[in-house]
């Protein structure tokens, strides 16, 4: 499982003390993740592109230090909080 970095969780919790809740503007996001995309040459596909991403390399790093693929496989959806590592291979697709 992922766990969010302390410094990420005591900013969120500040603002819902502040606030009384915590709220993003969506539309503002994907355009955020837009522009840092044409920034460093990738191509946009939203935030599910960003896991994609994040399962293919994580287990090819895997492997490359010599991780069989199916423990590569596990290691990864694990980290992506996936229960079943069928799921997490979808994405090498």
């Amino acid at each position: 499982m992922m766990m969010v970095p302390p410094e990420v969780y005591d900013r969120v919790a500040e603002v819902i003390e502040q606030q009384g809740e915590f709220r993003f503007d969506y539309r503002r996001y994907l355009e955020s993740l837009k522009t840092s995309c044409a920034e460093v040459g990738e191509k946009y596909q939203g935030t599910h592109g960003l896991r994609w991403n994040f399962a293919q390399i994580n287990v090819r790093s895997a492997q490359e230090l010599e991780m069989g693929y199916f423990n590569a496989l596990e290691l990864t959806s694990n980290r992506m909080g996936h229960s079943r590592e069928l799921v997490t291979e979808h994405y090498l697709r």
